[in-house]
């Protein structure tokens, strides 16, 4: 499914900004730490966006697509907004950070739901 592909997508890119992070870009401690942190979020979702379009794709999920569709405005926002603050000293907007957080967390109780009434189901497909 396509949402599998853009989780790898994104976890690919994440491995160039990793490597970039760790020799290209001069960081200080906390503007690292900012890195960093932007870096496990974004490996985490990248693999659940994978997941939960294998299984949305199995189950025909609109819980799951929806779910895995916050997980990755959460990406954008929440790590994206560390990442340009590490890099270019600036911030997107006063709540990205916040924003992509609670994205994150409407993706995951969308995820929950969504498998659970899938495994609740008869069928599949």
């Amino acid at each position: 499914m396509k949402l599998s592909a853009i989780g790898a997508l994104l976890a690919m890119i994440n491995i160039g900004l990793s490597a970039a992070g760790s020799h290209a870009f001069v960081l200080n401690p906390i503007e690292k730490s900012w890195f960093d942190i932007a870096s496990q979020y974004i490996y985490i979702h990248a693999l659940a966006i994978i997941a939960a379009g294998f299984l949305a794709q199995h189950f025909s999920s609109r819980l799951i697509q929806t779910g895995a569709f916050f997980l990755l405005a959460g990406m954008i926002l929440f790590p994206g907004s560390l990442y340009v603050l590490a890099i270019f000293k600036f911030r997107l907007f006063p709540m990205s950070t916040p924003l992509g957080g609670i994205s994150f967390m409407i993706g995951w109780a969308l995820l929950a739901i969504g498998f659970w009434r899938a495994g609740n189901s008869k069928t599949v497909g």
